[in-house]
């Protein structure tokens, strides 16, 4: 089940990465710096999905969320929160 999860993530990720960078290229000479930040995008809208399906089941399900829930996710979020973008 876990193989499956990550191997479906990464061809999703894959996939999209992929398309978003083609169309991007497409008659602009600056789609080379500019496909770092779409591919960071992409990876953090992604990364959301699992928590935000734990999440809404808890709460859907009137069983409410635990608190290790909420710092795992808290603390797991901190890295993207804290980077600095490039200049």
């Amino acid at each position: 089940m876990l193989a499956s999860g990550l191997a479906a993530g990464a061809i999703v990720y894959f996939t999209l990465n992929r398309t978003l960078g083609r169309r991007s290229r497409r008659g602009n000479d600056r789609a080379a710096a500019e496909d770092g930040g779409t591919a960071l995008a992409l990876g953090a809208f992604l990364d959301g999905i699992p928590e935000q399906l734990v999440l809404g089941i808890g709460i859907a399900g009137a069983e409410g969320v635990s608190a290790g829930l909420l710092v795992a996710i808290f603390v797991s979020n901190l890295p993207e929160a804290i980077a600095r973008p490039p200049t």
